[in-house]
């Protein structure tokens, strides 16, 4: 894609969707370590998002813990770390600067 190619129309986007969600062919793809650690941590940081809701967002869910579950097997140290990740906290930090 070059950028000049037409953006999919609504009726478009939907009837690709609808094959994605009908295919159950499971797409796979090989990346480092630290790059699948890096993945799952944008996947995190995109589930906090407070307008990412509905069906997108419970698929994304099950890929993050997915991918959760292979990096605790395989680095048990890491467990709180990515566990943290998918915590949303009850309110923003607030950082109060001296005067």
């Amino acid at each position: 894609m070059n950028g000049d190619e037409p953006t999919m129309m609504p009726e478009e986007f939907a009837a690709e969707m609808k094959q994605l969600v009908e295919d159950f062919q499971p797409v796979r793809f090989e990346v480092s370590k630290i790059q699948g650690f890096a993945v799952l941590a944008a996947i995190q940081l995109a589930l906090r998002h407070p307008d990412f809701k509905g069906p997108l967002s419970a698929e994304v869910s099950l890929v993050a813990r997915g991918l959760a579950n292979a990096f605790t097997q395989l680095h048990p140290g890491l467990r709180s770390v990515i566990e943290d990740g998918f915590r949303v906290p009850a309110a923003p930090p607030v950082i109060i600067l001296p005067t």
